[in-house]
């Protein structure tokens, strides 16, 4: 329901299953939810990709491997992919029984992580913030500041806040 995608093999609601097995035989479930991981195939079609992914000062997508596995469009924090995460995390709290939740990330980039995003998103952000263009200068501490602490770790904060406020579970986070 959140618009994340979901991979084409899967059908009906596995995770809905297998959360009520465990319930049923007395067992506590801890969701796992990668946040940003890289999970939008370079080779796929879907708009939104373009849409969600760093970009590079020239436009160019930023691109990852993950675990040497296929090619995926590294997702930009700032794109409209926070808010399919941040669905996708409510929806997961609010829908199924979890006892825990364990969020991997959040990343932005993984290959290209300490390269600065120059997509739309991050552009007007960081000209709201700064009154200025995306340095393009690979050590400016400004945006490294900016991005670590206002667009990641307040990224934390705003997931941490809707769990306290929607159905106050543990939370354990990796990253």
């Amino acid at each position: 329901k959140s618009g994340y995608p979901v991979h084409p093999e899967l059908k009906g609601d596995p995770f809905r299953e297998t959360v009520d097995l465990c319930k049923k035989n007395g067992m506590r479930v801890v969701a796992y939810v990668p946040l940003n991981h890289p999970f939008m195939d370079a080779s796929s079609k879907d708009p939104r990709y373009a849409e969600w992914s760093k970009k590079f000062a020239d436009g160019t997508p930023m691109t990852t491997e993950h675990y040497g596995f296929a090619k995926y469009f590294e997702g930009c924090l700032n794109s409209p992919v926070r808010e399919v995460i941040r669905t996708l995390v409510r929806e997961v709290l609010t829908e199924y029984p979890v006892d825990v939740m364990y969020f991997d990330g959040p990343y932005q980039g993984m290959n290209n992580a300490k390269e600065f995003c120059h997509c739309k998103y991050c552009e007007a952000a960081y000209q709201k913030r700064f009154g200025k263009a995306v340095p393009t200068k690979p050590d400016d501490v400004e945006y490294i500041e900016w991005m670590a602490n206002e667009v990641i770790i307040g990224f934390l904060r705003e997931i941490r806040e809707m769990i306290r406020t929607t159905r106050d579970v543990p939370v354990l986070f990796n990253d």
